[in-house]
């Protein structure tokens, strides 16, 4: 049975708070909204104690979207056409101690990178660019069908050494948490592996994995339907009695905003989750997005991210963070794949080329990038959770790390900037096992 959360009076308290200063901010704010030009941007601020947020919204202009109780801090919504000119207004103000952009995040595989911190909008979706192949096999999922023996039977669990590890391990009851677009929990592969999520960027709808219609009812190409979905298939085959809870942080295009990040992670540490997939990133990261990775690892949450697909060393967040294990791209032959982001900041690398898993139209797709090769990863996690589930975080990745095979020898140049090499699932499930704390 789902485990519920008892609400003190204090968290009463700040939900009443959270809805009075929503209400109080919504009328001033539509006034204001048409009066004032250009598009809807999102700031995260934190009110000196006992300051009005809704007063302060409605002197900026905005009105407040959502709170964070866990550390005081609020979502703002600003129309503007200057936002960084907006956020220095915001944190010069004496009532605010501290005032950050709130910053897109998106899937490494959604084309173009969303993390600009400055000029971030959802008034529009982006496209693809008009010159995207729209068969990239980086940036869109490819070979979509109904055949599961490639999904079942890939060459990737050979390669991170799956073996005998279900002997030990298969997750039960572990929850796994998938910040992302999604999952469809009627694919005839994850009936039965999915618990009620929910959606942080509506929490109104469903957290399901389905294309978006235009206001003509159209759908146009939309880069991150189904990614959710195919993270969620890869954690299914690695920990197959694992609960998989669907976060959806993510739109059909594969981009969010950092606050629906951090509304997710709150939530899935208030509803028992010990594992966390995060296979989107940023360039940069605000505070309030550090501080809540933070608390979900003080929370016991082994938390695995897509190191990025930039092709280059430059970190990505948040695969960056110490609290996270972040996760690269290797090919079949173990040798680097062209595409992946490395660097010091890496833990480990999986497989991920060629990755087949369950889509969210109920057939099967491929697709490439470190999001995949993280959810190998994931599932590993969740093996490990499953036999030592009083561990610390810490001890969680060091299983993972220190049983992985180096690759070195096949990455000459890559020397140290692929952590501590391919992940080897049975031989992190033997040592969790037989190893005393």
């Amino acid at each position: 049975m789902e485990e519920t959360r008892m609400i003190t009076r204090r968290d009463k308290w700040w939900r009443l708070a959270v809805i009075l200063a929503v209400c109080l901010a919504g009328a001033a704010w539509s006034q204001a909204a048409n009066a004032q030009g250009g598009r809807r941007h999102t700031f995260i601020v934190t009110p000196r104690h006992g300051a009005d947020i809704a007063a302060i919204a409605a002197r900026h202009g905005g009105r407040v979207v959502r709170g964070f109780a866990e550390d005081g801090t609020w979502v703002l919504e600003i129309r503007t056409s200057n936002p960084e000119q907006t956020r220095q207004s915001l944190e010069s103000d004496s009532l605010i101690f501290e005032a950050e952009s709130d910053g897109g995040v998106g899937t490494p595989e959604t084309p173009p990178d969303p993390s600009s911190q400055l000029n971030f909008s959802f008034d529009t979706p982006p496209p693809p660019p008009p010159d995207e192949d729209p068969n990239s096999q980086l940036n869109f999922a490819f070979d979509i069908g109904p055949d599961p023996m490639g999904y079942q039977n890939q060459y990737a669990l050979q390669q991170v050494n799956l073996g005998n590890a279900h002997a030990l391990a298969t997750g039960r009851g572990v929850r796994v948490a998938i910040l992302d677009t999604g999952v469809n929990p009627l694919h005839p592969d994850l009936v039965g592996h999915c618990v009620w999520g929910y959606t942080a960027i509506d929490p109104s709808q469903p957290p399901l994995d389905v294309p978006e219609p235009d206001e003509d009812g159209n759908i146009p190409p939309q880069p991150g339907v189904g990614h959710g979905t195919m993270i969620a298939g890869i954690v299914a085959l690695v920990a197959p009695e694992a609960q998989i809870v669907p976060v959806k942080v993510l739109n059909a295009y594969g981009l969010g905003r950092e606050s629906d990040v951090i509304e997710g992670i709150y939530w899935a540490i208030r509803h028992g989750v010990r594992v966390m997939n995060m296979s989107f990133s940023t360039s940069g990261r605000s505070k309030a997005f550090e501080r809540a990775i933070w608390r979900a690892r003080l929370a016991g949450i082994a938390m695995v991210a897509s190191a990025g697909n930039g092709g280059n060393d430059e970190p990505r967040y948040p695969a960056a963070l110490k609290s996270v294990l972040s996760v690269a791209s290797v090919e079949a032959d173990n040798t680097v794949s062209p595409w992946t982001s490395y660097g010091e900041t890496v833990d480990l690398v999986c497989p991920g080329s060629g990755i087949r898993s369950t889509f969210w139209n109920c057939e099967y797709a491929t697709w490439n990038g470190t999001s995949f090769a993280a959810a190998f990863a994931t599932g590993a996690a969740t093996l490990i959770r499953d036999v030592r589930p009083l561990s610390p975080v810490r001890q969680v990745y060091k299983f993972l790390t220190k049983t992985a095979t180096s690759v070195d020898d096949v990455n000459p140049d890559y020397e140290g900037l692929l952590g501590s090499g391919l992940l080897n699932i049975e031989n992190a499930v033997e040592k969790a096992s037989g190893d005393a704390d």
